[in-house]
């Protein structure tokens, strides 16, 4: 019976609070009850627009500034078209009946041509480039398709080209022998366009690929180029010739770094890689013919780098 009453007594005692405890009870809610008053008033009242003043003001500055970057890049893209509008305006009656065989710098200028795209082509046909037909325009870098459309009605072949030209649709053989040949070792993009049967695209493949290459040292490296095919190879090979080998860039077998013997188009990544490694192991290469002891490096691809490799 005591034990019952001790018992109940002391749950008793846990719902009793001293006066200070009380007043610390009382404190506390009214601090929880201000802060709920505070989030609800921030969060329903409409504040002040000169709170976001500062804010706005730098969105707009944001905004100009990104508008101003859209509308340069715009004008970069659209600068050669609108060069040649501006030109145009301003000399509306400069188009006349012209031979592009026959034009120079000058008198392309007097058609509304930029002088970059006229220095180019004066350099095109200086090169022993000729325009067979008006397409032909189309393959010079800086023509533009607007700039062809606007041109090309006042284009006035030669008989001699036009002749040429027939001979070719038809099939008939041109004498390639009367032509000047054109040295693919040193020739510049616009000079293989000299070449018939090689464009734009094929003249950029062949320029970059000698590149990499350092140089060709025969033509038949030409049939490497992504796309040359034999038809191709033989149909080009009258107009084309290899001067001097003498320029070929040579790679140091004892002293290129991985990444300059990788991007060689003969090495590549693995063999690169055993190359240095080969080094670290055995010390530096002896002699050219130290190369073949590699097992990726066969008698073939040996006949292909040797051009390439000096030891230093």
């Amino acid at each position: 019976m005591n034990k019952r009453n001790f018992s109940s007594g002391r749950w008793k005692d846990l719902f009793v609070f001293t006066r200070r405890e009380k007043n610390g009870i009382l404190i506390l809610f009214i601090l929880l009850a201000a802060e709920a008053c505070t989030l609800l008033l921030l969060h329903y009242l409409p504040v002040p627009r000169r709170a976001f003043a500062g804010r706005a003001a730098f969105e707009k500055e944001a905004d100009a500034f990104m508008a101003a970057l859209e509308k340069e890049k715009m004008e970069a893209n659209r600068k050669d078209e609108s060069f040649t509008q501006a030109s145009h305006a301003r000399n509306p009656g400069t188009l006349f009946l012209f031979d592009p065989n026959e034009l120079t710098a000058e008198q392309w200028k007097k058609l509304a041509v930029s002088d970059r795209l006229a220095s180019t082509l004066e350099k095109y046909v200086s090169k022993g480039g000729r325009f067979r037909k008006k397409e032909d325009l189309k393959k010079i870098y800086g023509m533009t398709i607007q700039e062809y459309k606007r041109l090309a009605p006042y284009v006035h072949l030669s008989k001699e080209v036009k002749s040429a030209a027939k001979q070719r649709q038809h099939g008939i053989a041109e004498p390639f022998d009367q032509l000047p040949l054109t040295d693919v070792g040193i020739a510049d993009t616009i000079e293989l366009l000299r070449i018939h049967g090689i464009g734009v695209v094929f003249a950029r493949r062949i320029h970059k690929y000698r590149e990499k290459l350092g140089g060709f040292y025969c033509l038949e490296q030409l049939k490497e180029v992504y796309g040359m095919t034999d038809t191709l190879y033989e149909k080009i090979l009258p107009q084309i010739a290899l001067g001097d080998t003498g320029n070929v860039r040579l790679l140091d077998l004892n002293n290129a770094d991985y990444a300059t013997l990788r991007n060689h188009p003969y090495v590549g990544r693995d063999l690169a890689r055993i190359i240095v490694n080969y080094r670290l192991q055995h010390g530096a290469f002896q002699n050219g013919t130290d190369v073949r002891k590699i097992p990726l490096v066969s008698d073939e691809l040996y006949r292909k780098l040797a051009p390439y490799f000096k030891l230093e």
